[in-house]
């Protein structure tokens, strides 16, 4: 399994903006709101098997739902497109590797 917390992003304006230090945080907490997941094979929205779901009020990846790995990589895309931005992310792997992973 893969924890992640996204902590939040500076939107492009902050960067340039020396009166604009907020940060926008980009992950509530409590869903995907915001979120599109793509996994290969799959169409775009589609959380295959419940790959990406929120647990404890972190982001969990996890393939317990996957019969074999089979190349199904997955990626969560944002509403808003950045161009110039500073992440926060914290991430831990725990758990077995799911049979069919590469190396």
């Amino acid at each position: 399994m893969l924890l992640v917390a996204v902590g939040a992003c500076a939107p492009a304006a902050a960067v340039r903006s020396p009166e604009a230090s907020a940060w926008v945080p980009l992950f509530n907490g409590r869903d995907l709101s915001g979120w599109t997941p793509k996994i290969a094979g799959h169409e775009l929205g589609e959380n295959f098997a419940n790959t990406f779901r929120v647990a404890g009020g972190v982001l969990a990846v996890r393939y317990d739902g996957y019969a074999d790995f089979n190349s199904q990589f997955g990626h969560l895309f944002y509403k808003a497109p950045f161009s110039q931005y500073h992440l926060v992310i914290e991430y831990r792997l725990t758990g077995e590797w799911q049979r069919g992973t590469p190396d």
